[in-house]
């Protein structure tokens, strides 16, 4: 599977003088994730071969719906903004704000939250809230900036 990600990563290193961004077109994630779902395909239908050859068995590569592919790049893509919005956001943040989110992220409650960090159950509330809109801001602009 290393193997599949830096054919992916190549062949879009190869395509980014070619690409021209285009509102009308689609976005630089649309392209990518075209890319991404070839080269998956060419991959299992490569593998489908050899896999014949060797055990008579077929992979069938149709089997890989482009609506499951953008999904999965869809999903992906909105990991590496939030991680990036996170990376940005977090620079700015005190310790104890970045903590404190980092646990509202995990899913614990604000009252474990409070008593873990020695802080009051309302500035839980408030860090939660001042990290989110900060977020939900960075996330727009990179989206905005990223297409």
């Amino acid at each position: 599977q290393d193997d599949l990600a830096q054919d992916i990563l190549l062949k879009a290193w190869k395509g980014i003088p070619k690409f021209d961004f285009n509102h009308k077109r689609g976005k630089f994630r649309n392209w990518l994730g075209m890319i991404t779902s070839n080269t998956v395909k060419n991959h299992y239908r490569s593998e489908g071969n050899r896999n014949k050859m060797l055990s008579g068995n077929e992979i069938d590569a149709t089997a890989i719906s482009d609506p499951e592919i953008e999904r999965i790049t869809y999903e992906e893509w909105r990991n590496f903004i939030a991680k990036m919005a996170w990376e940005n956001v977090s620079k700015n943040l005190s310790e104890a704000v970045t903590q404190c989110f980092e646990l509202v992220s995990q899913g614990l409650p604000p009252t474990e939250i409070s008593e873990r960090l020695g802080i009051t159950y309302n500035s839980v509330c408030v860090y939660k809230k001042r990290v989110t809109n900060k977020m939900s801001h960075e996330i727009l602009r990179l989206e905005n900036e990223l297409g």
